[in-house]
């Protein structure tokens, strides 16, 4: 990465998909699942780590141990249209898909 990239700050919109969108994702497609697969029975526990899960996921871990794909995503191609960032990083769009499916695992397990 270029020395310009390294002390380049994260423009408001990418700061929002990053930290409001991406885990609004998650939580959403977390909560559908969750809510159809518990036949609209739905317990406070099982809300908790829907909401928990995805925000520890997208603002600590992805920053920190997913450090290339995040740089990748909001700093080098923090100028293009969500569309087209969302067509060009499709792998990590499904990592993030697979790990809300992850996350309505856990929150039927704290539904039991």
């Amino acid at each position: 990465m270029e020395d310009g990239q390294k002390n380049q700050e994260m423009t408001i919109s990418n700061k929002i998909q990053a930290f409001t969108l991406m885990p609004g994702y998650m939580m959403i497609l977390s909560f559908v699942l969750y809510y159809l697969l518990t036949f609209s029975f739905i317990k406070a526990e099982g809300i908790i780590a829907i909401i928990s899960f995805p925000l520890v996921f997208c603002w600590i871990y992805v920053p920190l141990f997913r450090e290339y794909q995040f740089k990748e995503m909001y700093y080098k191609d923090g100028d293009m249209p969500i569309k087209v960032k969302i067509q060009k990083h499709k792998q990590a769009i499904t990592e993030y898909s697979i790990i809300a499916v992850f996350t309505t695992g856990f929150a039927l397990l704290c539904h039991i």
